[in-house]
């Protein structure tokens, strides 16, 4: 079982909100939104549970207590194991999500001109 998050930007300010609330997994850069794009998506919050095939078992277009209780479910059957209910008292009773995704920033053409 792996887990990943991806971040709409890169560098600096991915390193920043990594630091900030240093989570448990890996962190993906996507300033494209390459990967985001190709997951249909359109806020933060969203969570695609992975099969071990590749297929996709789920998404979740945010997060709530029913969510994660459905999400913890279907991860325990997919790795064969016994489902342990657990409740998310700090997690929204309502679907949630985050802001939209703005428009990628274009990549730069050339190299930026040195400062002086």
């Amino acid at each position: 079982l792996s887990v990943g998050g991806i971040i709409n930007a890169g560098g600096r300010v991915s390193r920043a909100w990594g630091k900030s609330t240093r989570p448990k997994f890996i962190l993906l850069e996507d300033p494209e939104q390459t990967v985001i794009r190709a997951f249909k998506a359109e806020r933060g919050v969203y969570t695609t549970l992975v099969r071990p095939d590749g297929t996709i078992e789920k998404a979740w277009a945010g997060y709530s207590q029913e969510m994660l209780a459905d999400l913890g479910t279907r991860i325990a059957r997919l790795a064969g194991v016994p489902f342990v209910e657990q409740e998310f008292p700090d997690a929204p009773t309502e679907l949630t999500s985050g802001c939209l995704f703005p428009e990628p920033e274009p990549a730069p053409t050339t190299d930026p001109e040195p400062e002086s």
